[in-house]
């Protein structure tokens, strides 16, 4: 089994869409209304058009197992007002359902980490559903903490999601090593 991580291309977006969508209805299953429909956000063709746009402010990564693309990520600048400058969020993490526990996730957060130790982010942050206990423990597990803040996010029918943060720094949680 071969984990590799590596920057999204347009090419990739009919995987990509597929990952997202997967991933979204397993694991937000009983938490967003069942009438959200994720296929809007994720159809392919809108997924090509935010590979294509490619801007300066977002990175979007794969992960590939043996090849094939089984994870997403997109990563951008802190979207909270109350961030201090060199913050960086994990905007969107998703991982097919097929290969949950094998790495993929924590390799994207790996090089996410890595990347933004290179730019000088001190601190990278993300947003998920409170009443996700597998996403929970997925990220405390990489060093993420709650630190507090909620929110409600009204596209997703107004779930609570909690903010979670860790330090970019070397001495990261042993468990993504």
């Amino acid at each position: 089994m071969t984990v590799a991580v590596r920057a999204a291309t347009p090419e990739d977006a009919s995987s990509i869409a597929e990952v997202a969508l997967r991933a979204w209805e397993v694991g937000f299953r009983g938490i967003v209304p069942a009438e959200i429909d994720a296929g809007l956000a994720w159809n392919r063709e809108r997924v090509r058009a935010r590979l294509s746009e490619r801007d300066r402010e977002t990175a979007h990564l794969v992960a590939e197992l043996d090849g094939k693309v089984m994870g997403y990520l997109v990563l951008g600048p802190s979207r909270d007002r109350d961030a201090p400058p060199r913050v960086g969020e994990i905007w969107a993490l998703y991982v097919h359902p097929e290969a949950w526990r094998r790495g993929l996730g924590r390799a994207l957060v790996r090089h996410v980490l890595a990347e933004l130790r290179q730019v000088g982010c001190e601190v990278v942050t993300l947003w998920t559903l409170a009443d996700s206990p597998s996403a929970r423990a997925f990220y405390e597990a990489c060093g993420f903490v709650h630190d507090g803040a909620t929110q409600r996010r009204e596209a997703l029918g107004n779930p609570v999601e909690v903010r979670y943060r860790r330090s970019v720094s070397a001495q990261g949680s042993p468990s993504l090593r």
